[in-house]
């Protein structure tokens, strides 16, 4: 009983030993972010996670179309960790061993296979991702978050900046008067005012996918004064579009006016268009009123018919089966059939009280 129980407890240590040693504690945690290029329609935004252990050994997680991974992402790992898979870099491990730092930049294959290799300059990362491009392997550079490189931020400003002066450009040279025409009557026109309108609600949309991938690539934060001169534009230019929207909408309603456009109202004379303005000569020009009080004429010929032969046809069969079921749902068709019959025939004398009760004096045009 002792053996036993000094074998139990030599094996709980062990295990406890075990997963002392083996448990790791994260010692560099990585985050690089490849934004989606707005004017290239085959690029695709890639975020990526690499969690770098005590003992150097690391997981790295890819998400596309995302603007960060997480630890329930893609698992991949960095192929040039052990130095063994190009030239362009060395040993990547060793290197973090000596820095303590995350490499700066990690070049990404999507397409296919995921791929992962990391760099600590952006001119070994290009060189490798032009050689693996003879080889038709598509890789993408992917800064680390938070980088400190003072030429991707000078880039990426002067991009924001060019947005704040396209949008303030726009509105600084709206006019109604320079996009509106005259035509030979003396009416306004203004569909060249709605086209700048549209193309700027939508370019301050596309500006702002532009910005939002430089936010989630951490180049640059809200606090930053850039971002917060594009924000103060763009809410500029939304009460200019509104504004703008507005007034092209009363203009509308002036235009209609003088186009003698407007509503149908049968009690107000002043409309451009009254209900004394028709006849029973519009309405029913040419042979089309003839036509019509034929075909309502045979629709009274056919009804009655009708309803007489599918009734009896109704009947013999409830009493061919005996069934008094059967006979009473015989009796309740052919009461159905004699309502919808008798609308057929009064309907056009109903129209007629309708239209009278309206004020419309035609009424049905003689369509009886």
């Amino acid at each position: 009983m002792k053996c036993k129980k000094k074998i139990f407890f030599v094996i709980l240590s062990l295990f406890m030993y075990t997963s002392v040693v083996s448990a790791k504690s994260t010692l560099l945690t990585c985050e690089y972010y490849h934004p989606r290029n707005e004017l290239d329609g085959k690029s695709k935004s890639i975020a990526v996670l690499c969690k770098i252990y005590d003992d150097y050994d690391h997981d790295c997680y890819m998400k596309v179309n995302a603007t960060k991974a997480t630890t329930k992402s893609n698992k991949e790992s960095i192929q040039t960790w052990g130095g063994f898979w190009d030239s362009y870099e060395g040993n990547i491990k060793d290197w973090v061993k000596k820095n303590k730092q995350c490499p700066d930049y990690m070049a990404v294959k999507i397409d296919g296979a995921y791929e992962l290799a990391a760099y600590t300059t952006k001119k070994k990362a290009q060189d490798f991702i032009e050689e693996r491009a003879k080889t038709n392997n598509t890789f993408y550079l992917a800064p680390r978050k938070g980088l400190d490189n003072s030429e991707e931020k000078k880039t990426a400003e002067k991009n924001i900046q060019n947005h704040i002066d396209h949008i303030n450009s726009v509105m600084q040279n709206y006019s109604f008067e320079s996009c509106s025409n005259v035509d030979e009557n003396g009416i306004k026109y203004w569909s060249e005012c709605s086209s700048i309108l549209d193309a700027l609600e939508i370019y301050i949309n596309s500006s702002g996918d532009t910005v939002d991938a430089i936010l989630a690539a951490e180049t640059f934060t809200e606090k930053d004064e850039i971002i917060k001169s594009y924000n103060e534009t763009v809410s500029k230019a939304q009460e200019f579009l509104e504004k703008s929207n507005q007034e092209l909408s009363e203009y509308d309603k002036e235009r209609d006016q003088q186009l003698g456009l407007g509503p149908i109202d049968v009690t107000d004379n002043t409309t451009t268009l009254e209900t004394s303005d028709l006849d029973c000569n519009g309405i029913f020009a040419g042979n089309f009123g003839t036509l019509l009080k034929q075909i309502l004429s045979f629709i009274r010929f056919l009804a009655p018919i009708l309803i007489i032969g599918l009734s009896i046809i109704d009947f013999i069969k409830a009493t061919a089966s005996q069934d008094d079921s059967e006979i009473k749902k015989a009796a309740n068709k052919l009461v159905k059939r004699m309502v919808i019959g008798t609308i057929i025939f009064i309907l056009p004398t109903l129209l007629e009280l309708i239209f009278y009760l309206a004020g419309i004096d035609y009424g049905t045009c003689g369509v009886k």
